[in-house]
């Protein structure tokens, strides 16, 4: 065999494990996880629901609101990918509260966001991180501190009409001098449509 024949057949080697790779970290979940290119943009309509609690107090109002969150993918990590929101928007009329208007703070940088393979096998988790700024009938706030959104049941990536996320965290919305005027309760908090 030729040093030429040996290096093509060196190369199809090469790429089939590579490709054999690919394969086995795409079917290592039953959602099938796919790997989108770096920088692939994926813009996903959601109804959100969150319970405004004034500071200091027990009871709140739910505020019902329609939007799009707009992410961008990054780079491939250990079983999955990480990916950047680059555009949120959220917005209702609230008994109570007025209009609200729940949009992205892009001022501050959040800890990467996350696609990854369940180890059991079942679906796949999304871990969503970004920073908010909130109008309440005219009322500016931001959150005080990142929110996170996660679901551990999401089928694929973009995720399908019907993905529910949760709020892992409690989010305080504060006012320009600091002072917290709003309580978002950890809980349900947005579904793709």
């Amino acid at each position: 065999m030729s040093s030429t024949s040996r290096k093509l057949l060196g190369i199809t080697a090469m790429t089939l494990v590579v490709i054999g790779a690919g394969l086995v970290f795409t079917l290592s979940s039953s959602a099938a996880i796919s790997v989108p290119p770096p920088g692939t943009i994926c813009v996903k309509l959601a109804k959100m629901g969150h319970t405004f609690i004034p500071f200091g107090t027990t009871n709140g109002l739910f505020a019902p609101t329609n939007g799009s969150i707009t992410a961008q993918v990054g780079q491939q990590i250990s079983n999955g990918f990480a990916f950047s929101v680059i555009d949120f928007k959220s917005t209702g009329t609230v008994s109570g509260l007025g209009n609200v208007a729940i949009t992205l703070d892009s001022t501050r940088r959040p800890e990467q966001s996350t696609f990854t393979a369940n180890t059991s096998g079942q679906d796949n988790t999304q871990r969503i991180n970004f920073f908010i700024n909130v109008d309440v009938n005219g009322k500016k706030y931001r959150s005080a501190g990142q929110v996170t959104l996660l679901s551990t049941s999401v089928a694929a990536f973009p995720p399908p009409s019907g993905t529910a996320y949760a709020l892992v965290n409690k989010v305080q919305l504060v006012d320009s001098a600091g002072k917290v005027a709003y309580e978002l309760p950890v809980g349900q908090a947005a579904t793709i449509l």
